[in-house]
């Protein structure tokens, strides 16, 4: 049934046949779909009524398959007009249409603000921190085509606090391109800062400092490793895999972080499970430290470190973690806090943005309470 309800979708009309195509493998389907159902031979007036049934549910089917599918060219069309009249719009409407709540709008603007060099810095620097991670991606990009390959991130799968780092970096690179006074820029909101506090001097550092070098520029010895993880099989990789768990140094932790976006399976399963295990001896604050690492991989192993070591004063830590950017460390924060405390707030993994906040409130409003019970 749900192969049959699906078919179809994502795809849009290539000539006249699409839609004969569709009807008759449709028909067919149907066919098939009603003798499965059947658990006994039918003769007589009981197979003639299957056929009637069998022609009824076709039409019904098809007839609402036929409207969902001219919805979705509906949407297709209408989205092609929006998006040839952006193209051609004042500035203005481009900088309104990216504050817009529907995120699809926000990155449609964006785009077009990145492939029209238009000069709304300003407004693509505040779309760095956006909750929906293509229209942060996009902001970037824009951010990097405007400014003709400058670059400050936010590196995808950065955390809230790398993100507002960049977005830090950003905000003193446009001033500087301004070159406003400090009072200017407290008044205008474009750089975070009270009035008297903007450095110049401090702007140029910052901007000249691109952050974790050890994110953007790997040493050779956490490749090797990497590559050596990925190219291993059966035993011998399953022997790799325990040394980069088991062995001291800041390098076999990268490695693991690095190879398990480029696994699969039950390999992907196990890598994550080691860099967890791995990151359960170490100290409370180092694994605080994680919990604020560039790297999903990193921070996703820091909540589940948490969970299996019983690690309730990460607590607060974890609660922090789930207004994560990514919903992969959102949802090993949820799993952690749930073993800590036997209870469960959510997010689920399908909750949109509204969800997780509500989440995220409840959780907090537990501890709250928790905590203060015990003092």
């Amino acid at each position: 049934m749900y192969v049959y309800v699906s078919l179809g979708d994502g795809f849009l009309p290539q000539g006249h046949c699409f839609e004969q195509v569709i009807q008759r493998i449709r028909q067919e389907a149907s066919r098939c779909l009603m003798r499965n159902w059947s658990q006994f031979q039918l003769t007589g007036v009981l197979r003639k009524r299957q056929e009637m049934l069998e022609d009824q549910m076709t039409e019904m089917l098809l007839e609402g398959r036929e409207r969902q599918l001219a919805a979705h060219l509906f949407q297709q069309s209408s989205l092609r007009v929006f998006i040839g009249k952006l193209v051609e719009a004042d500035p203005d409407l481009v900088r309104q249409k990216l504050g817009d709540n529907d995120p699809l709008v926000r990155l449609i603007a964006v785009l077009t603000a990145g492939k029209r060099h238009l000069h709304l810095e300003k407004e693509l620097i505040e779309h760095l921190n956006d909750p929906h991670p293509l229209v942060r991606k996009a902001a970037r990009l824009a951010l990097v085509r405007a400014t003709r390959g400058t670059d400050f991130g936010p590196i995808p799968g950065a955390s809230q606090k790398g993100i507002a780092r960049s977005v830090e970096k950003w905000q003193h690179w446009l001033a500087l391109q301004h070159g406003e006074s400090a009072d200017t820029l407290a008044k205008s909101g474009t750089v975070a800062v009270k009035s008297g506090k903007f450095d110049p001097d401090k702007a140029i550092h910052l901007v000249l400092d691109h952050g974790n070098q050890r994110l953007q520029t790997l040493p050779p010895e956490v490749t090797t490793l990497r590559d050596e993880l990925l190219k291993a099989k059966g035993e011998e990789q399953m022997s790799l895999l325990a040394r980069l768990r088991d062995a001291k140094g800041i390098d076999n932790t990268d490695a693991l972080a690095l190879a398990i976006p480029k696994m699969a399976g039950a390999i992907q399963r196990e890598t994550r499970d080691a860099l967890a295990q791995r990151l359960t001896r170490m100290k409370a604050t180092t694994l605080r430290d994680k919990m604020q690492d560039d790297s999903v991989e990193v921070r996703r192993a820091a909540a589940s470190a948490c969970g299996h070591k019983k690690a309730t004063e990460h607590i607060p830590d974890l609660l922090q973690l789930l207004d994560d950017p990514e919903v992969a460390v959102i949802q090993a924060a949820r799993r952690a806090l749930k073993e800590l405390t036997a209870e469960d707030f959510g997010p689920d993994e399908a909750a949109g943005r509204r969800g997780r906040i509500a989440a995220a409130a409840a959780w907090r409003h537990w501890w709250q309470q928790h905590h203060d019970s015990q003092k």
